[in-house]
């Protein structure tokens, strides 16, 4: 009796012992046990979510084989059936690491771009197709976005720092735009206060104005103080700008990639080559290089200048110099178009 008995206990404590393993060993597997995917996923966690709820979708979605290890682990270390809702990047790492980011609620950050140069309707037109953003502003209704804003002037052109600005899900539009800015508003005035002296700008918003010229007019960054020392010599020698991307802009829908002398002739406030002034507002969003070329500028003689095809200029101290590079550069371009 006494031998069956102890046979017994040694039977239930083998038993025991191997469950044990058994259930150890799952767990181990799972700290290390990735989940089944080839690339890094994106998943949306609902509020409300329990961890078994999360981990019997998984398992639907074939991302993991079994629950149960989960379950036992989770009775072990509690705070792994704290869920937090949200959208997060899941990653081919252990079932147990991604778990742990969403009880930490590292949730995905996305990426918006604004990018120098870009106009106000382009930065709308991609605002609008952002994956997860919360949408409370209307599409293409300026007044709606100068107030919410809070400008002072009669358009948001100008007024949005290019740069990169990450949101997560259920963040909106709106947030962007008011980080973006803000941004811009904080660069400006900064760079205003310490500003060369004897500017031809009567305001910071002029110095906007300028910058975003300077912005469109070239690529070259070693090349915008000097730009911006055309534009303010002529602008003290109260001389037309005459410079091509205000008048594009003023043409809005109407321009269609080609700009012609009929185009040069036609009045629109932007048009620089009838208007003895800098244009009413921005014509895009200038980078901050552009805006302390504006306000701190090269010194030099030059009034004029021409594009000479390899993304640089030709400068000139007057009309007979630049008529010389004109006919250098833009006729030898032409005629290089007419050969092809």
């Amino acid at each position: 009796m006494i031998k069956s008995i102890k046979l017994i206990t040694l039977y239930t404590t083998i038993i025991f012992g191997i469950i044990v393993a058994y259930i150890y060993f799952h767990i181990q597997l799972l700290k290390t046990q990735a989940i089944n995917l080839i690339s890094p996923t994106l998943f949306e966690v609902k509020s409300g979510t329990g961890l078994n709820m999360l981990c019997e979708q998984w398992q639907k979605d074939g991302l993991t084989d079994s629950c149960w290890s989960l379950r036992i682990l989770a009775k072990l270390e509690p705070k792994l059936t704290d869920i937090k809702a949200g959208v997060y990047q899941l990653t081919s790492d252990s079932i147990l690491d991604n778990i742990r980011r969403i009880n930490n609620s590292e949730v995905h950050l996305f990426s918006f771009n604004i990018i120098e140069g870009e106009s106000f309707l382009q930065v709308l037109e991609k605002l609008t197709s952002l994956p997860y953003i919360k949408r409370v502003t209307p599409e293409k209704m300026e007044g709606f976005y100068v107030n919410a804003l809070e400008i002072k002037h009669q358009n948001v052109e100008g007024w949005l720092f290019p740069d990169t600005y990450f949101y997560q899900a259920g963040d909106t539009d709106l947030s962007l735009l008011v980080r973006s800015h803000t941004a811009m508003k904080d660069t400006l005035d900064e760079l205003w206060l310490t500003r060369e002296q004897g500017l031809p700008y009567s305001s910071a918003y002029e110095a906007l104005i300028m910058a975003s010229i300077i912005e469109k007019e070239t690529a070259k960054a070693s090349e915008r103080p000097l730009i911006a020392s055309v534009f303010i010599n002529r602008l003290h020698k109260k001389m037309r700008l005459q410079t091509d991307p205000t008048v594009i802009y003023g043409l809005a829908e109407l321009f269609n990639g080609d700009l012609t002398r009929a185009h040069l002739k036609q009045y629109t406030p932007y048009n620089t080559y009838r208007i003895k002034a800098l244009p009413p507002t921005p014509i895009a969003m200038p980078s901050y290089a552009a805006i302390k070329a504006a306000l701190f500028p090269d010194h030099s003689n030059y009034y004029y200048f021409v594009a000479k095809g390899d993304g640089s200029h030709q400068f000139s101290e007057n009309l007979s110099q630049h008529n010389d590079a004109v006919r250098k550069y833009q006729l030898k371009k032409i005629k290089v178009s007419n050969d092809s």
